[in-house]
């Protein structure tokens, strides 16, 4: 039980999460490992010469980690997200004392643990400012969209990693995280996110839904929002159909609201295939910034939607189709008057995004760049007082800080 305690916050500040059976299953686990694993694996090491012993010892082994797997997959898990410093260290502090002889100081530290872990899961769970944040997932297109105290979640695509070269057998590992996982689950995690209201997905190219079946899996989804016409397209129907559970799936156009979301569908405006010229545009407001997000849209959507909506403005661009030269139409660009645009693409990609003409289309209008390639996972930041931020991080480390608060 000490050592459940103790080891806590270093998984949490690691994981963000804590599984309800973690304690019971180190019970019987510990002895297991202790009277069977270490001494089969001995065995298996100083027996490699006599035929089948390493065999044996590994299946015993595989079969171990199997059940472990399993039960990690059992409900339960509980979402922590990420604490302070300052919480962690005093939980750790404090559960070492719990068990100390003093009842006092013990009984004292049993209760400053659970007012910690209270009160961290609060100030984890209702933030008092949102965010836009461009997810680096190279080569894709993944938003997150979420209000102040976590009142609205929205997932705009969820990126998706192609593979062109042919593996073997042999090449193809039995698990392995995808970007999905270890970079969108593992950051919503962090924020004490564990429902989404509503994904989004803009349009069936597999960089922008190849990971929704990882968050249809991970995460509590309210809502798919795909553009009308996907919903019979055979991507969808094999990546998205069979994942989706109780989830509700809406096909929408211009025009159709979105429940709890603070964006608004601006294209397209009629039934399509669900392809770049159908994807799902999306413009609103978030603290003192106007944001317009469009998938794979081209210059002829950008039109469209330039045409429809005359008066509107824009300060926050989402670069459509990952920078490339089919979208960032400069007569567009020019009406919308951007400030900032950011582009989501993959560093040395085999497409070359971004391309130099929207990179030149950019500098034209004074539209400063915000890369994924070059800036990593790229956030903007803003609260209920109209006080707003672009924190741009690479490695988890801030490396820019551009303010908006003059708008």
């Amino acid at each position: 039980m000490l050592l459940s305690l103790v080891s806590f916050p270093f998984i949490v500040a690691q994981q963000y999460t804590w599984h309800i059976l973690q304690t019971l299953v180190g019970f019987a686990v510990i002895p297991i490992f202790s009277t069977l694993i270490v001494p089969f694996t001995l065995l298996g090491f100083a027996g490699q010469d006599i035929p089948g012993i390493a065999k044996v010892v590994n299946m015993l082994i595989q079969c171990f980690t199997s059940c472990l797997d399993s039960m990690s997959m059992l409900p339960g898990d509980m979402i922590i997200g990420k604490l302070p410093s300052v919480v962690l260290v005093l939980f750790f502090t404090c559960s070492l004392l719990i068990y100390v002889k003093q009842s006092a100081l013990a009984f004292f530290c049993r209760g400053m643990c659970l007012l910690l872990l209270f009160f961290g899961t609060l100030w984890v769970r209702y933030p008092l400012y949102g965010e836009f944040t461009t997810f680096d997932v190279g080569q894709g297109d993944a938003a997150l969209v979420r209000t102040p105290f976590n009142r609205s979640v929205t997932l705009i695509d969820t990126g998706g990693q192609v593979d062109f070269s042919a593996k073997k057998d042999w090449q193809i590992k039995q698990y392995q995280r995808t970007n999905g996982e270890s970079v969108i689950v593992h950051y919503l995690h962090s924020r004490g996110i564990s429902q989404i209201n509503n994904l989004v997905l803009s349009h069936h190219d597999y960089d922008h839904i190849g990971n929704a079946k990882v968050i249809l899996k991970h995460l509590s989804v309210q809502r798919v929002i795909i553009p009308a016409g996907m919903l019979k397209q055979q991507k969808f129907l094999k990546e998205i159909q069979p994942y989706l559970g109780r989830t509700k799936v809406c096909e929408l156009t211009a025009g159709d609201e979105i429940p709890n979301c603070p964006f608004h569908i601006v294209h397209p405006f009629t039934s399509g295939q669900a392809e770049n010229q159908d994807s799902i545009a999306l413009f609103g407001c978030l603290g003192n910034q106007r944001i317009l997000t469009a998938g794979d849209l081209d210059r002829a959507g950008e039109k469209a939607i330039a045409e429809q909506y005359p008066k509107l403005k824009v300060d926050i661009l989402k670069l459509g189709h990952h920078g490339s030269k089919t979208a960032s139409d400069p007569e567009t660009l020019r009406k919308w008057q951007p400030q900032y645009g950011i582009i989501s693409a993959g560093r040395d990609n085999r497409y070359n995004h971004p391309h130099k003409e929207t990179i030149r289309t950019c500098t034209v209008n004074q539209i400063t760049n915000l890369n994924t390639q070059k800036d990593g996972m790229i956030r903007y930041i803003y609260d209920n007082n109209q006080t707003s931020y672009f924190e741009v991080k690479i490695t988890h480390e801030l490396k820019a800080t551009v303010s908006t608060n003059s708008k």
